[in-house]
């Protein structure tokens, strides 16, 4: 990590942002935003997306006013951050939390069926933004089934699909990885981080969690589009998950590539303004 701010206006976080990408000199950026959680409908047996603009009917009233502005918000925000930077290319893409309150039965296949493209308020403000286009999860094979959206349980089984490989074919080697057998005879490996506390990055058999797909998803943009300059906007409750997923992928993955986390408040956020409140901008790599 280089440094952190914390902005007192939209104007002065697009500015440190500009300034730190100034740096890089970026030929490519990424920007990850619009993330939203899914919200399960007892009444229809569905599962729908957490935006308050695509939200219908008044039982949804509630739920949409609590966390279901962050989306749109971050997006719209993300487009008009990427509109002043200097860059060839430039991508958007969005994740979406697809397990953290959905009852066991529900199935998240169905949501990516019924839902494979951007949602109209996405597209639109899209739309607007002349040479910006969008990183899709369609490109990582023929076989994705999330449609345009990155999973959150995706990016997890695939970042243990990638160390497992990577553990295999011995490419993990060295001081600061700590391979092992646990107490129930599987597989694990450790990272050793910089002042010497061992973090688990892999058993074999057991469930990444929001810090392994953090580090796939600055895998994954790297691996799509050779992206120098990732810039994430997210809820400011993930933090400590998103700066130790971002460690970890310049461990494992990244070289030369600059990152900036944007944590922001994901609940009872009404305008811009409001994503302000504690709001705190991290730098790294380079």
């Amino acid at each position: 990590m280089k440094k952190t701010i914390f902005p007192d206006s939209i104007e002065e976080l697009i500015q440190s942002v500009c300034q730190y990408a100034a740096t890089a000199k970026p030929k490519s950026v990424a920007v990850q935003a619009g993330h939203f959680l899914l919200y399960y409908d007892h009444t229809e047996d569905q599962l729908l997306p957490c935006i308050r603009q695509e939200l219908t009917g008044p039982r949804f009233d509630h739920v949409g006013e609590t966390a279901g502005e962050f989306p749109l918000l971050t997006w719209q925000l993300g487009l008009e951050l990427m509109d002043m930077l200097e860059a060839e290319q430039k991508s958007m893409l969005s994740v979406v939390n697809d397990w953290q309150y959905l009852p066991a039965e529900a199935d998240r296949t169905d949501f990516y069926k019924n839902h494979p493209d951007l949602f109209a308020s996405y597209q639109k403000l899209l739309d607007e933004h002349k040479k910006i286009y969008l990183l899709t999860s369609k490109l990582l094979d023929k076989k994705t089934r999330t449609g345009v959206w990155f999973s959150e349980v995706s990016l997890r089984n695939q970042f243990n699909r990638i160390i497992a490989k990577k553990l295999k074919n011995g490419e993990l080697k060295g001081e600061k990885y700590i391979i092992q057998k646990d107490n129930g005879n599987h597989l694990t490996c450790s990272l050793v981080d910089a002042i010497g506390q061992e973090q688990q990055i892999y058993c074999a058999g057991k469930r990444g969690n929001c810090t392994h797909e953090l580090a796939e998803m600055n895998r994954q943009v790297l691996d799509l589009g050779k992206f120098d300059l990732f810039i994430n906007f997210y809820p400011l409750v993930c933090k400590s998950y998103v700066q130790t997923g971002t460690d970890w992928a310049y461990e494992l993955f990244l070289d030369n590539q600059y990152t900036i986390n944007i944590g922001m408040p994901s609940t009872s956020v009404y305008s811009k303004k409001d994503l302000l409140q504690n709001c705190e901008i991290t730098f790294h790599g380079g």
